[in-house]
């Protein structure tokens, strides 16, 4: 895949390949939890609060026992809803949930495997509004289009392969770093672009840094940008 493919791409499984040589949990987790925001009124509490644990556990503020009690309790709640299993939006959002809690890598649990089961919550959401004669065509446009929208994650949380950026120790000044932290911790990614001008008044002229802060497309706690700042990756 070249790069302008990949800046193009709507599919995340295609989008996958390229970060096989990622070994990093927390980011893939993040993606897993991040998929099933997009998806979050469909979730019950007791998903949610899983999901804040694996967040957590992701960034080390959460044992593996709490991520395992977390895992048993989205597990308990998906296998309920599924039993006997139909094709709902909460059984598919609440089995997007349970996974997204052991996603690792794109082995394994994959972060493939939560991508697809939640996009088909959210295309199961959608269809349902419709007539059951167009349900079939409303899934797949709606299904191809969450798609579409968790691409934007990926490219958010890894950032551009081909162009890797290199943090500049000038541009961690004082206002930069409170900006980067307040926006992780309080998932307060409305101030992108506040961090973008804090980052150039630090000397930062690197068009890929600011264009990413200032940019349309949407943040989620792992943004490249703010974890380069924060040095989390």
């Amino acid at each position: 895949m070249t790069e302008a493919e990949w800046l193009a791409c709507d599919d995340p499984e295609r989008m996958f390949p390229n970060r096989r040589e990622v070994t990093d949990e927390r980011k893939m987790r993040l993606f897993g939890c991040a998929c099933c925001g997009r998806i979050w009124s469909l979730l019950p509490n007791e998903s949610r609060d899983a999901l804040g644990v694996a967040e957590r556990y992701a960034d080390g503020l959460a044992t593996r026992a709490d991520r395992d009690r977390a895992f048993s309790q989205a597990e308990a709640v998906a296998f309920d809803r599924g039993q006997p299993w139909a094709p709902d939006p909460a059984t598919f959002a609440t089995h997007a949930a349970a996974d997204a809690i052991f996603v690792r890598s794109v082995t394994g649990r994959t972060a493939s495997s939560v991508s697809s089961t939640a996009a088909s919550a959210a295309a199961c959401a959608e269809a349902d509004k419709g007539p059951d004669s167009e349900y079939d065509t409303a899934f797949e446009n709606a299904h191809r289009k969450e798609l579409a929208e968790q691409a934007k994650l990926i490219r958010d949380i890894f950032g551009n392969p081909f162009r890797p950026v290199t943090l500049e120790p000038l541009w961690l000044t004082f206002d930069v770093q409170a900006l980067a932290r307040g926006i992780y911790d309080n998932k307060a990614f409305d101030r992108m672009p506040i961090l973008a001008d804090a980052l150039q008044d630090a000397g930062c002229d690197n068009t890929d840094v600011l264009g990413h802060c200032r940019g349309a497309e949407p943040h989620v706690r792992g943004c490249w940008v703010v974890d380069m700042l924060l040095e989390k990756a």
